[in-house]
C-alpha cells in the first residue's frame, strides 16, 4: 500500500462525483474505505500536476468539509473529521484487549478466533448481519447484536484482518465500539469511550523524551505519561489522544 500511494498521479476532474472518483483510485490497488456519513454523490472538482497518490487523496477528501482521510498500513479510510482520526487509536485499543485472548489457558477461546479474516460483502449489506456472519465464523458471540442500528452499505472487499479489527472499523461508523471479554470469546457493543481514561503505547525516539512530556502534558493533571525502554505510554482520554 505504501508504495502504491507513493506514486505520482495527476487529477483533473469537474464536478465528479466521489464514488466514481473513489473506485477510479480503487483501480490503482488502493483499498479505500468510505465512512457511512460521507455522500458518495458529492461532486469534486480538481486539478492537479503530478504529486503522490497519498497527497492526492488528502486534496480530495480536503474539499469536502470536515472530512479527513487516514492511512492505515493496509487501507485508507474516509470519514468525517474526528470519526477519521479516532479510528487508529480504537484499533490500537482493541488490539490491546485482543492481547489478553491470546494470553488466556488453551481451549478457552476457539483457534479460529485469532486467525485473520478477509471480509468482502454485495450490496446490499446489512451492517448487523455482516458482523453476526463473521463473529459465527470466528467463533465469536456478540452478546448484544440488537445494538447495531440497521443501514445498507454497498459492496466491499477488505484487507485481511482480525474479526475485532473488522467490529471496530464498523462500528465506529455507528460511535459504537466492541468491547472484548477477558474470559471468553464474547463482544458486547459499547459505546466510545470518548471520556474514559485509556491507557495506549507509542513508540518515540530517546531524544524527543522531554519535549514530549512537556507538550503532551501541558500543565493538565489529567493526562500522565510513562516511559519504558522503547516507547511511552500515555493515558488521557480519547479526545485527548
Amino acid at each position: 500500500l505504501e508504495k502504491t500511494l507513493a506514486e505520482s498521479v495527476s487529477c483533473s476532474v469537474q464536478r465528479m462525483p466521489l464514488a466514481r472518483q473513489l473506485d477510479d483510485i480503487r483501480q490503482s490497488g488502493v483499498c479505500l474505505i468510505r465512512d457511512r456519513r460521507v455522500d458518495p454523490s458529492i461532486p469534486l472538482s480538481l486539478q492537479t500536476g503530478f504529486l503522490p497518490r497519498r497527497e492526492l487523496l488528502k486534496q480530495l477528501t480536503a474539499l469536502i468539509p470536515n472530512t479527513a482521510a487516514t492511512f492505515t498500513s493496509d487501507y485508507v479510510y474516509i470519514a468525517p473529521t474526528p470519526v477519521a482520526f479516532r479510528l487508529p487509536l480504537l484499533l490500537q485499543l482493541v488490539e490491546q484487549q485482543s492481547a489478553v485472548w491470546k494470553r488466556l489457558p488453551a481451549n478457552t477461546i476457539p483457534r479460529r478466533t485469532l486467525l485473520p479474516v478477509r471480509p468482502s460483502w454485495e450490496r446490499p449489506a446489512v451492517p448487523s448481519e455482516l458482523l453476526a456472519l463473521a463473529a459465527r465464523d470466528a467463533g465469536i458471540r456478540i452478546t448484544n447484536p440488537e445494538a447495531i442500528p440497521h443501514d445498507v452499505w454497498d459492496s466491499a472487499e477488505l484487507p485481511a484482518m482480525s474479526f475485532p479489527e473488522l467490529a471496530c472499523l464498523v462500528l465506529n461508523q455507528f460511535d459504537l465500539y466492541p468491547e472484548l471479554s477477558q474470559s471468553a470469546a464474547e463482544i458486547r457493543i459499547v459505546p466510545i469511550p470518548v471520556d474514559q481514561a485509556l491507557e495506549l503505547r507509542h513508540s518515540f525516539p530517546a531524544e524527543l523524551r522531554s519535549g514530549l512530556e512537556l507538550a503532551w502534558t501541558g500543565g493538565q493533571p489529567e493526562t500522565g505519561i510513562r516511559w519504558t525502554r522503547t516507547s511511552a505510554v500515555f493515558t488521557a482520554s480519547l479526545e485527548r489522544h
